[in-house]
């Protein structure tokens, strides 16, 4: 047995190697230089299609654990978030709940890991039903068209709810709970989904915002369902404010969105009012509506800006390793020491896909060396043309047609 294990590591691709070993079975996180290096293998056609198919063939695989496969999430949320082409997603339509049907099951008891990891399964899962139904990418900053036309403010509106449906699978982590932080996998478990939180809460609000812009157009049939997605929507604003100010939260990530809550009250009982009596006071109700209306665009464009800073944040890496790695048990928790997050900066030799083009040239040779000294021709200071380099007189021809009338 042990003879057809090493032959199948022999017989496997780098690729496959890499995501394997991302990918093992330990309550640790791995180097993240060795997943830079699978995102730069990504970057290559071919093997971005090996890695694909490594993935899926990792999922398959009974030996892999709730660990394993928490890991293996993480990748695909990386990959996600930086493949330009979109062969994952693409590979992803047609299906429905492809990552958290393949969570694995252990046991009666669901820890803190266990909830983590289907959070962030049906995260994934979302995040390929909005590409595959709507076009929509939740980590990309989309620009929301003018709502005119009847289609775009049913596609704006069904978008929107889905969004919150989105929304309200964060509500099972307990945010609060020191247990989210209590191995190095967790932390970066909790960080990941931290972000995609605010990413979701960030892209509900632009939908939002989008659509008390444009409140006149949905004055018909969809006024109630308009109230009922601004009711919600407060609801969910304030539960994602109040796990911005969890303790746990303030304690490890300093870049919190500090921006007030906007609410809707105002503007629901003004649409309420008019719902109930359409013709009274239709002047007075439209000049108090588009009041509140500016005001709310101001209040949100602030918030927005606060939100997208947090939602495009680079992700804490946690790097551990075989001699100093502390990995313990669900119910031990660390101390903020024990799992101090590490940010890493991509190597000056390799430039990171990330980064600039300006700082990619910079990495190179031409760039690098030291500056020259000038000669003596180069040398402005120093040169002066002499006075033998000026032409003879040509018989007929006069002097004008090499100098200037003022020399």
């Amino acid at each position: 047995m042990a003879f057809l294990d090493t032959l199948r590591y022999l017989t496997k691709s780098k690729e496959e190697k890499l995501v394997a070993k991302l990918t093992s079975n330990k309550d640790t996180v791995d180097n993240a230089e060795e997943t830079n290096e699978l995102l730069e293998l990504y970057q290559n056609p071919f093997s971005s299609r090996l890695i694909v198919t490594a993935i899926y063939d990792r999922i398959k695989e009974s030996a892999l654990r709730e660990s394993g496969y928490s890991k293996l999430l993480i990748v695909i949320y990386r990959i996600f978030t930086e493949d330009d082409s979109k062969l994952f997603l693409e590979t992803l339509r047609g299906t429905s709940n492809v990552f958290y049907k393949n969570v694995p099951k252990c046991g009666l008891i669901r820890t803190p890991q266990t909830i983590l990891t289907e959070t962030l399964a049906k995260m994934l899962d979302w995040y390929s039903l909005l590409y595959s139904n709507y076009n929509m990418l939740i980590t990309e900053d989309t620009h929301l068209p003018e709502l005119v036309y009847p289609k775009r403010r049913y596609i704006v509106l069904e978008t929107t709810k889905k969004l919150i449906e989105a929304f309200v699978d964060f509500q099972t982590v307990n945010w609060g709970s020191p247990k989210n932080f209590g191995n190095s996998l967790n932390y970066q478990l909790t960080d990941v989904l931290l972000k995609m939180y605010a990413t979701v809460f960030y892209q509900l609000e632009k939908y939002i915002a989008t659509i008390v812009q444009s409140i006149f157009l949905f004055m018909g049939d969809d006024l109630k369902t308009i109230v009922s997605l601004l009711q919600t929507f407060d609801t969910m604003a304030s539960t994602f404010f109040n796990v911005m100010k969890t303790k746990e939260i303030l304690n490890r990530f300093v870049d919190i969105p500090k921006t007030l809550l906007t609410r809707h009250d105002q503007l629901i009982t003004l649409l309420l009012n008019r719902s109930a009596s359409p013709s009274f006071g239709k002047n007075r109700q439209f000049g108090e509506i588009a009041g509140i209306v500016m005001d709310l665009k101001k209040e949100m464009k602030t918030s927005e800006l606060e939100l997208s800073k947090f939602a495009q944040r680079q992700l804490t890496t946690l790097i551990s390793s075989k001699s100093n790695s502390r990995s313990s048990s669900i119910g031990q928790t660390l101390t903020p020491k024990d799992v101090m997050p590490t940010y890493t900066r991509p190597s000056s030799s390799k430039p990171y896909r990330q980064v600039t083009p300006m700082s990619a040239l910079q990495n190179q040779k031409v760039f690098l060396a030291s500056p020259r000294n000038p000669t003596p021709m180069e040398r402005k200071d120093i040169f002066v043309p002499s006075e033998l380099t000026k032409p003879k007189a040509v018989r007929g021809v006069p002097l004008s047609t090499y100098f200037d009338d003022d020399e």
